[in-house]
């Protein structure tokens, strides 16, 4: 993909946001990926409308946003690219700090192709386990990693069935030090995320149970649907 960048603000108090509006041209062909419209950084608050098609709404003026352009962006057309931006949200008074405050597009704007199936986001959690402290220390960690796969719109079980995650692990000079394969099957997760939500579910009725019943009763069904 390629990038561009620019600004915008108010010279004045009372100026609350900007609009902009670009003609973007795209001659490549999708071939079955997805089209994502990323802006790396826009304070404070902005919506986004391709072809008069609104794309969607973000806020954080220091994180980028991602925007599936698919169905809106025309192959061999110029398309019109909008964008408005708000000076001030809600978020303003979390990110209130010591700086300038020049509201904009202050970092690129990124047309890219994504896989149809792809890695949106992930969550890597280390818990440390063992003896921490003594002469018989023995400290340990778990490495917990949680990856988001995002499936075309419209796939199914059948379509998710076959997808798989690699993780590998690099210590600071760059050398590998673990390699997991298929650490856990997008189908399988989902099985298991369903099958938590109806133990989470029987826990709560058992216990609404509990609450109209007697004592002892309530503990032991509690205790079995747990």
């Amino acid at each position: 993909g390629g990038g561009s960048s620019g600004g915008g603000g108010g010279a004045g108090a009372s100026v609350e946001g900007c609009a902009a509006e670009a003609a973007v041209g795209w001659g490549g062909e999708l071939g079955g990926a997805r089209a994502v419209l990323r802006f790396d950084a826009v304070d404070a608050a902005f919506q986004v409308w391709l072809n008069g098609d609104l794309l969607g709404y973000s806020q954080d003026s220091r994180l980028p946003a991602e925007f599936d352009a698919t169905r809106s962006l025309r192959m061999h057309k110029t398309n019109t690219l909008q964008v408005h931006v708000f000076r001030w949200c809600d978020g303003s008074y979390l990110e209130d700090q010591d700086h300038w405050w020049l509201s904009g597009i202050h970092r690129h704007v990124w047309l890219c192709l994504k896989p149809a199936e792809h890695i949106a986001d992930f969550d890597a959690q280390l818990k440390l386990t063992g003896e921490l402290a003594g002469a018989g220390a023995k400290p340990g960690c778990e490495l917990h990693a949680i990856v988001h796969v995002r499936l075309p719109p419209g796939a199914s079980d059948e379509d998710a069935r076959g997808l798989g995650v690699s993780a590998v692990l690099l210590d600071p000079a760059g050398h590998e030090v673990l390699r997991v394969r298929c650490v856990r099957r997008v189908a399988e997760w989902q099985q298991q995320r369903e099958g938590e939500q109806r133990s989470s579910d029987d826990v709560g009725e058992a216990e609404e149970e509990g609450g109209s019943g007697d004592g002892g009763g309530a503990a032991a069904r509690g205790g079995g649907a747990a």
